[in-house]
This record gives structure tokens, sequence and C-alpha cells, in this order.
């Protein structure tokens, strides 16, 4: 604990002082963050929700967290959040389709920044899937009751194992009936027009 005092003398030999309340010196460095992701990963959306983790002490002498996707932030710069525990409460905004890699410092009271940083990784994924059929087009007429093979060409840097779905109308697309299961895309699926069915 320290304090300031501060003497005035007088020619007369009259001396008065006055002294601050007690203040810290803290020299030592907060504990790195630890940080998990709120929000999915790939997204498309450009806020990252992150959750600072209870472990190593959460927000204890650490009450202010800033997320990079760089090096340490200096102590004056702004962008520095309040710490808090609540799932999501912690965000960071990014711009460009691809992988970001982001760092989470922290920074105590006394404005000493963590040595080191949590490390999150996600990516942004703004852009549609490039997709068409290249079967069954309009104009033809199949069997009901016969496999037909339905054809398609299909791009995306983000699928999934099983990104297509398949759907049918037998009413010129008023309703729409699911060809299950959810497809990888290998750019050809087998269906069975319904039997008995004359459209």
């Amino acid at each position: 604990t320290a304090k300031f005092r501060i003497s005035g003398t007088t020619t007369g030999g009259l001396t008065l002082q006055a002294e601050t309340a007690p203040f810290e010196i803290d020299s030592i460095l907060p504990a790195d963050p630890t940080a998990v992701l709120a929000s999915g990963t790939p997204s498309s959306s450009t806020t990252v929700q992150i959750t600072i983790t209870p472990g190593v002490g959460g927000c204890t002498d650490r009450p202010y967290v800033f997320v990079t996707e760089g090096g340490a932030p200096l102590a004056t710069d702004a962008g520095w959040q309040v710490c808090s525990t609540v799932a999501a409460a912690i965000t960071h905004t990014v711009a460009g389709d691809g992988v970001h890699n982001m760092n989470v410092w922290a920074k105590d009271a006394a404005g000493n920044v963590s040595a080191g940083a949590q490390a999150l990784t996600m990516t942004l994924d703004t852009g549609a899937p490039v997709l068409a059929l290249t079967s069954h087009l309009g104009g033809g007429a199949y069997a009901g009751g016969v496999v037909s093979n339905i054809t398609w060409t299909a791009t995306d840097s983000n699928f999934g194992a099983n990104p297509i779905a398949l759907e049918y109308s037998l009413d010129s697309g008023t309703n729409w009936i699911s060809i299950p299961p959810a497809a990888p895309n290998t750019g050809t699926s087998a269906w069975t027009p319904p039997a008995a069915t004359h459209l």
C-alpha cells in the first residue's frame, strides 16, 4: 500500500502537510485469460461471440479483455471490453471471408497487459453455394415406380458431409416433398417417382 504526501513550509517556520488516500502499486502481469467461442464456425455472421471461462480465475484481477487478430494491444488502446463470464458477453467483428485467428488478452486495473493470450479460430463464410440441377429440367416424362437419377453441380468452400437436400413437387411447386436423407455432394442421387401417378 502506498501514499503520497506534500509538505509546505512558510518563511516563518509553519509547516502544513497533506496526504492522499492509500493506493496500490502493481507491476505483476495478470494471468492469461481463458476463453471459448460462443458462436459457430463456419459462420455467415461477422460478429464473433466469445465466452470468458471461469478457469484460472475468470475475471479476477483482469477486469478488461481485448480481442485482436494480431499482437498484444496497448493498455491505452480503444476497444478494451469489461470482462464477464456471462456466455457470449465478449464480441469481436471480423471482415473478409476465410479463417480468422483471434487472440484474447487481459488487462488488470493498473493497466498491466497479460503476457499471453487465448487463441481462438473461426471461419467467416458469407458466400452462398453455387448450384444447379443438370437433369429433370422439364419437358420430359419419367415412368412412375422406375428409378431415375437426379444430377446436379454444387460448389462451396464450406460444405459439410451431407450438404445437399433434394425435393420434388407434384403440383408445379405449390407443395414440396423431401427426398430423404440429406445427400453428399456427389452430383447424383437415385430417385423413384411415385407409382400410379399421371401428372
